[in-house]
């Protein structure tokens, strides 16, 4: 294993800097990153603009976070904007913006 590795491997395994999401109906561990909240004017008035990313162990998932698909974290749904691989193939980061969000 990598020192990269280990180290991702340790903060995966302290309960101190996880979370936990739901994605694909199995429960997993993350890290969340600071969220940000922008009001969005959209086609039905005043929406949310939350969005922040959530880190996943590549391991917990069969294949990349396809985008619009539904991630439950604390209990609210939030669609997947993007999602981009660490240089070692470790973990996803997977961005995420408020379900009814543009």
């Amino acid at each position: 294993m990598t020192p990269f590795e280990l180290a991702i491997n340790d903060i995966f395994n302290t309960p101190d800097f996880l979370d936990v999401c739901v994605f694909r109906q199995k429960s997993l561990r993350c890290i969340v990153s600071a969220v940000s909240e922008d009001g969005v004017f959209g086609q039905f008035g005043f929406e949310d603009g939350i969005s922040f990313a959530l880190d996943l162990l590549c391991s917990s998932l069969d294949s990349k976070p396809r985008k619009n698909e539904l991630i439950t974290f604390r209990g609210v749904e939030y669609r997947v904007d993007s999602a981009v691989l660490d240089s070692a193939g470790t973990t996803w980061k997977i961005y995420l913006k408020s379900r009814n969000s543009p």
